[in-house]
């Protein structure tokens, strides 16, 4: 139990920024993993199972973004460095 959390946890890292949500993400994962094989529960563990994974997708494109974003005003920083520079 405690490998697989701190596996989950190492790949949720770059992914989830707040310690708190990334958290809760883990511990969802992690009773999904060990409660769902009951029948009486598996189509509702499947809905969340599907949702969870959504949002994880959701996630990725969001930091995806932030890494473009912080790519693309990189340069923009160097020439306003180097405009005062020659000032």
């Amino acid at each position: 139990g405690d490998r697989f959390e701190i596996q989950l946890n190492q790949q949720l890292w770059s992914l989830i920024l707040n310690n708190d949500v990334r958290r809760l993400i883990s511990h969802v994962i992690q009773t999904l993993k060990t409660d769902c094989s009951d029948t009486h529960v598996q189509l509702t563990c499947a809905k969340l199972i599907s949702r969870t994974g959504l949002l994880m997708k959701l996630l990725s494109e969001q930091q995806e973004l932030r890494t473009i974003l912080m790519k693309a005003q990189k340069p923009r920083v160097n020439r306003k460095s180097r405009t005062t520079q020659k000032h």
